[in-house]
């Protein structure tokens, strides 16, 4: 059995982090960007080809009437993050989307082993794409990409949780504990993480003379 130190989402809903919540324990699921936020694989694979850069401008947002708060360039919907309406709400959500996806890249680019969890229609694909993905921003990371196939969700209330069996089945082969990295908990290398990818954060805004 394989054990990490901490399991993250990549998508694509609510069920993905909740799962693993529930199986390995809050303490050891970091928030992530994907978490509450509705993200189709081919708008991950953008998080990652745009170094997490731009993917909420508003300009990019609308509301439909009775809907979620929709990003149309990408696909991604947004049903926790402007409880405030979009006019008044975006501000914050800017702020905490922008938080949370640095969060998620000094995670990669830290170097505690880490087991990645998605939900994806096409298995297969979505793990070619992001394992090479994660494996060029951090060669030396231990880490696993776990992609389990998305089922539909049926009725009532908690239906969005999903099938506790079908996760189980699939979190079998794996463990987390605290002593599973090297130096855990690391967090001089998850500042230092943080230190590079915000530095690449604001040389790329240099270059683009934007704020």
């Amino acid at each position: 059995m394989q054990a990490f130190s901490q399991v993250v989402s990549l998508g694509w809903r609510c069920q993905t982090v909740w799962q693993a919540r529930r199986y390995f324990g809050r303490a050891f699921c970091p928030t992530s960007i994907f978490d509450w936020q509705i993200t189709p694989a081919e708008a991950v694979v953008e998080y990652f080809d745009r170094d997490f850069v731009g993917l909420l401008d508003r300009d990019d947002l609308f509301r439909p009437e009775d809907g979620w708060v929709t990003n149309r360039k990408f696909g991604t919907r947004h049903p926790h993050e402007f409880s405030n309406g979009l006019q008044d709400g975006y501000a914050t959500a800017r702020s905490r989307h922008d938080y949370l996806c640095d969060k998620l890249c000094a995670i990669i680019g830290g170097a505690e082993p880490t087991l990645f969890v998605a939900q994806a229609k096409d298995p297969e694909t979505f793990h070619s794409e992001i394992s090479f993905r994660i494996s060029r921003r951090n060669p030396r990371l231990k880490y696993r990409l776990l992609v389990v196939p998305d089922v539909p969700i049926g009725s009532g209330a908690d239906a969005w949780k999903g099938d506790d069996d079908h996760w189980d089945r699939h979190f079998s082969e794996f463990a987390v504990r605290h002593d599973a990295g090297l130096q855990s908990p690391n967090t001089v290398t998850k500042n230092l993480g943080t230190i590079r990818y915000q530095m690449r954060r604001f040389a790329n805004h240099v270059v683009k003379a934007k704020f």
